[in-house]
């Protein structure tokens, strides 16, 4: 259509080009040629600016909360939220007495729930139950039912979920291996973020597997570890009944909590002290990737700090723009990077789908310096603080925020004060922000370093590490053969091409399936990459579904022609900004080798 309207207007133009004289078109030339163009708009930016930082509202919504501990030993934590006919209730059961070396049953456990049968539905029924929000009561006893008569004993359900969380896991860390590197890198100081990593990365990882074999080898001590699980927690002892609503419901929720809680045991609970492991100083991840993410990141007491300060948010956000992104994105080549301070964490840089390491790090080694050289007035940092300040100011929504509230009470830690950051970041000055040079060179001394990526590029840098991860026996691309690939297979370049920037995976360990016939599922994975995804066919679908580019119900090992493959990426490429197309695309069956042909000439072009 575009082509059509493109053609539609030259015509006339044409048109009315031939009906002019000579003396018209040149008076139109000289008009054309004697136009000043105003290239600085700021005046007219600034008379639409409605909000400037000193007028920024310093308030937040504030909730009544009920904070009351009952007869029984029950704390009930109950916000007043401006609602009618829905609330949100949430049960606390005290966790800190088990064991550590129960912390991954513990995980386990309530991964389980709603993946089993319990006595009284099935795994298809639960599903529908815990769609239903209607009914509190009946909620109430779908808890219970979950936590308390899941089938355990279902061994083989059991084990089938375990491998389904292995594989879930897996593509996760493989996806966003920087997630794994900034929390152990935290957790180096902090032991709420290295309990997170110890439950959520590699190590729960590891657990999965040694379930898996013991499913088969010893079932009953699967069974046995489980129920200690689920008994442990039979147990009301400094139990937190939460419930966000108005009045009516609070009142409602009392009575149901109550029963809830009373039905349990009440037995003393003795707090664990954890020694979980610690992330070496400087350490390498090695999954199956075609890039790194290389990260830099210290506590507040490394960097010379109290704490947290809300000007950080717009000094990250500054640095970012006018050092980082110049530097590692525009010069470097990497698609992205994560730079932020965390209130109960720290400071931490991450490059994202960087195609290097070393020079990475000798950015971030650089930064002292550059952030002393910004030539920086009052006027641009207020851009920044305005940005930042959106976060604070952003409302919740009713119900959100008064659980949001009751959980602040509950939270024996030092909470977040709202107002306090609103205020730190309102006074943000260019003084500050070059105050805060030597944060970046405390960071790139006292700071943790780590690389998450190909076991190529972490092998060349291994100087670098104290140690090496690979807890997926990931290898180096480049090393890697393939039985139905010989040397002289007129796609060996392409394939190779494809297999080692991690666009496409093989079907067997020695076998690429060059041959086979490529499906949706190859060639949306493929494109997803492209874009900065992960190797996640389900992931890559819900992406193209989004910008209407497929099908939601898509079957992903539909297999593919080659003409649908080219429109496919002719979409992504319009999405993008850019055109593509290929003539040649002939309406049959693809091979996968076909496909990374194609997939070659189509990021050749867009190159160009």
């Amino acid at each position: 259509m575009k082509e059509q309207n493109d053609a539609a207007l030259a015509e006339r133009l044409a048109a009315v080009k031939a009906a002019m004289s000579d003396e018209e078109k040149a008076a139109i030339i000289e008009a054309s040629n004697s136009f000043e163009v105003e290239d600085d708009a700021s005046e007219y930016v600034s008379q639409l600016q409605a909000v400037t930082v000193e007028s920024l509202p310093e308030e937040v919504k504030e909730y009544d909360v009920l904070d009351e501990t009952d007869e029984a030993g029950v704390r009930h934590i109950d916000a007043i939220a401006g609602v009618d006919g829905i609330g949100q209730a949430n049960i606390f059961l005290d966790a800190s007495g088990i064991p550590q070396e129960d912390l991954h049953w513990f995980k386990l456990y309530t991964d389980l729930l709603g993946n089993l049968d319990t006595g009284a539905h099935t795994r298809a029924e639960l599903t529908t139950l815990i769609s239903n929000d209607d009914d509190l009561a009946a909620g109430y006893d779908l808890v219970r039912e979950l936590v308390f008569d899941s089938k355990l004993d279902d061994v083989a359900r059991v084990q089938e979920t375990v491998v389904n969380l292995e594989n879930g896991l897996k593509n996760s860390i493989s996806g966003a291996p920087y997630n794994v590197g900034l929390y152990r890198a935290i957790g180096s100081w902090s032991g709420l973020y290295r309990y997170y990593s110890y439950m959520n990365f590699i190590e729960y990882y590891e657990f999965l597997e040694q379930v898996e074999a013991m499913a088969e080898t010893d079932p009953d001590a699967v069974v046995e570890k489980l129920s200690g699980i689920r008994d442990y927690f039979n147990n009301s002892a400094n139990a937190v009944a939460m419930f966000a609503g108005n009045e009516e419901s609070i009142a409602l929720n009392r009575g149901l909590a109550d029963t809830f809680l009373g039905a349990l045991d009440n037995r003393p609970i003795e707090p664990v002290t954890y020694d979980l492991p610690d992330a070496a100083a400087a350490e390498a991840l090695v999954v199956e990737s075609a890039v790194q993410y290389n990260g830099l990141v210290a506590d507040f007491a490394s960097l010379g700090l109290d704490g947290f300060d809300a000007g950080m948010d717009a000094l990250t956000a500054l640095v970012s723009d006018v050092c980082l992104y110049p530097l590692l994105r525009d010069q470097y080549g990497a698609y992205s990077v994560f730079h932020g301070a965390m209130v109960d964490g720290g400071v931490y840089i991450v490059s994202y789908r960087d195609p290097n390491v070393v020079e990475t790090f000798q950015v971030y080694s650089q930064l002292h310096d550059k952030v002393s050289a910004i030539p920086l007035d009052q006027e641009t940092l207020n851009g920044y603080i305005l940005s930042a300040y959106a976060a604070y100011a952003m409302p919740e929504g009713e119900l959100t925020g008064a659980i949001t509230a009751a959980v602040d009470v509950m939270d024996t830690a030092e909470g977040s004060d709202l107002v306090a950051y609103m205020r730190e970041l309102k006074a943000m000055t260019p003084e500050k922000v070059q105050a805060y040079a030597d944060l970046y060179q405390k960071l790139y001394e006292n700071g943790r370093i780590f690389t998450a990526g190909g076991a190529a590029a972490i092998e060349a840098n291994k100087d670098l590490y104290d140690a090496v991860l690979n807890p997926f026996d990931a290898q180096d691309p480049t090393q890697v053969g393939f039985e139905d690939l010989p040397e002289d297979h007129e796609q060996y370049e392409a394939v190779r091409f494809a297999f080692e920037s991690g666009l496409m995976l093989p079907l067997e360990e020695n076998v690429f399936g060059v041959d086979e016939p490529a499906t949706m599922g190859d060639t949306l994975t493929a494109l997803y990459v492209v874009v900065g995804g992960d190797l996640n066919p389900e992931d890559a679908l819900a992406f193209f579904a989004q910008y209407g580019l497929a099908s939601e119900d898509l079957d992903l090992d539909e297999v593919i022609t080659a003409s649908d493959a080219a429109g496919v990426m002719s979409a992504l490429a319009n999405l993008m900004g850019a055109e593509w197309s290929d003539d040649t695309a002939a309406d049959e069956v693809m091979t996968r080798g076909d496909l990374a042909t194609m997939l070659n000439q189509f990021l050749a072009d867009l190159g160009e």
